[in-house]
């Protein structure tokens, strides 16, 4: 009899449903690699990697479930409603408080939101701009700012939250150009932050051109991305320090960096690799109907001291160190008196990398592209060259970053009937590009952690190295007067 109870019962609807309660749970479902604990489990990723609603499959299942034991007990139903009745005085207030005050937060951070004032200012540079993107690094440490939710009154009465700032790239007509976006009450900040490095530079109050463009599904159309990193190992497990916010992706192995392309050294023009200069020929190649646009939308991490991200970069540095001390033959007793393991080539530079950009100011990232044109000059070549707007800064050891989201979820036919999800997803993204909403209502989407030297290397005013035609310079640099000039 002891055997018998101890044998494995068949029970398909205990197990599908624990399945599901897993699911909800979260198992499997992490930005790096996939493991699937259970075949319900593998079977939804799979029927989510050809374009099916996961959602739907799961409510189908719980329909399913639900309608088998309503035929098996025939008073189920009856049950499951008085059992709801009955404990509807515990978990109706529960219900009620919590969503009231995600309401209460929601609404306060809106008003916040709606009553900032905003600009968007478009730099303008001289031929002589000879700084390397490390100026652009020590301008990044004046946007690094925590303040706006210091205390409890300020983020849940007030509805104070960390500014935000975005750097924007945009390619029309022919001409390519360089924009910040930030409150207006930060402008004279943000001046300072720019000319501090660069003062030769110019900040010049334009109109947004994101508001400025009309879609019109008749006459042109939109294709859409966000980019994400490949690479998310995140051996910790750790999760964010602030509960409810969107799950970031930790990014501890970085993206190439001007450091990698040797621009942090004093190089003549001449001899400078500027990984931007790519992106800046991708968009003076665009003709007169067609427009590109690119967005860094970033703020300070409220993360001090050791973090989660810290423990993450710790945990994953002591994987590299272990794994760089074992051989992947087994040594004889004779190998073994006599021979050590060393790092290779490949695990020195991940080291060296992680641990350096680990040791700079880190910020939440989020960066969309958009490529728009009129549908007889539609081009696969240019929408394409747009989803990959960034391979220039791509490492197959380090990290890469990836077109997700928006548009690139439509794979397959079954996905948009008549293209009206297609339609859908332009008027949203249009919405949130103009708003640069992405940590907070009504578009928050999975940001990245990218450290100054990242962002510096993506943005920067470009340097004489750059000769793309549609990059137009100001053909004089700002100087004081002199101070000898009679008055």
């Amino acid at each position: 009899m002891a055997e018998e109870a101890a044998k494995p019962v068949f029970d398909p609807i205990g197990d599908i449903a624990g399945g599901i309660a897993e699911l909800v749970q979260g198992a499997g479902g992490s930005h790096g690699d996939t493991q699937h604990p259970d075949p319900l489990t593998h079977v939804v990723d799979e029927l989510g990697e050809f374009g099916l609603s996961r959602g739907f499959f799961l409510v189908f299942i719980f329909t399913v479930l639900f309608a088998i034991a309503a035929s098996l007990m025939s008073e189920f139903i009856y049950l499951v409603w008085g059992w709801m009745m009955i404990t509807m005085p515990l978990w109706l207030p529960a219900v009620l408080i919590t969503s009231l005050w995600k309401v209460w937060v929601w609404y306060v951070r809106a008003l916040f939101i709606h009553e900032q004032k905003t600009v968007l200012l478009e730099i303008k540079f001289p031929d002589n701009i000879v700084k390397s993107p490390r100026a652009m690094e020590a301008a990044l440490a004046g946007f690094w700012d925590i303040n706006g939710e210091t205390t409890f009154i300020d983020r849940y009465w007030d509805g104070g939250m960390r500014t935000w700032y975005s750097f924007e790239m945009a390619g029309f007509n022919g001409e390519v150009h360089f924009y910040i976006w930030c409150w207006k009450k930060f402008q004279s900040r943000t001046e300072a932050f720019m000319y501090a490095q660069y003062p030769e530079i110019e900040l010049v109050e334009v109109e947004d051109y994101a508001m400025k463009f009309q879609f019109d599904p008749k006459v042109n159309d939109l294709f859409a991305n966000q980019m994400l990193l490949e690479k998310d190992p995140n051996p910790g497990g750790f999760k964010n320090d602030v509960p409810g916010r969107t799950p970031e992706i930790m990014g501890i192995y970085p993206i190439r960096s001007y450091i990698d392309f040797e621009m942090d050294k004093d190089l003549k023009e001449d001899y400078k690799t500027d990984p931007m200069a790519l992106l800046v020929e991708r968009l003076s190649n665009l003709k007169n109907t067609e427009q590109a646009w690119a967005q860094i939308v970033f703020r300070a991490r409220g993360e001090l001291g050791h973090g989660a991200y810290q423990k993450a970069v710790e945990a994953e540095v002591e994987k590299l160190r272990y794994e760089s001390a074992k051989f992947q033959r087994h040594l004889t007793d004779e190998e073994t008196r006599f021979v050590r393991a060393r790092g290779t080539w490949k695990q020195t530079e991940q080291i060296m990398a992680i641990e350096r950009h680990a040791g700079k100011r880190q910020f939440e990232v989020g960066i969309r592209i958009a490529y728009i044109a009129n549908h007889e000059h539609y081009s696969g070549q240019n929408r394409n060259s747009m989803r990959w707007f960034y391979n220039g800064y791509n490492s197959h050891f380090l990290n890469r970053l990836r077109p997700k989201r928006w548009h690139g979820d439509f794979d397959y036919p079954w996905q948009d009937y008549h293209g009206v999800r297609w339609t859908l997803t332009i008027r949203r993204f249009l919405d949130a590009y103009r708003r640069r909403s992405y940590f907070h209502a009504p578009w928050i989407s999975p940001h990245m952690v990218m450290c100054s030297e990242c962002i510096a290397s993506l943005f920067h005013p470009p340097s004489g190295a750059i000769k793309s035609p549609g990059l137009h310079r100001i053909p004089f640099a700002k100087a004081p007067a002199p101070p000898n000039l009679p008055t």
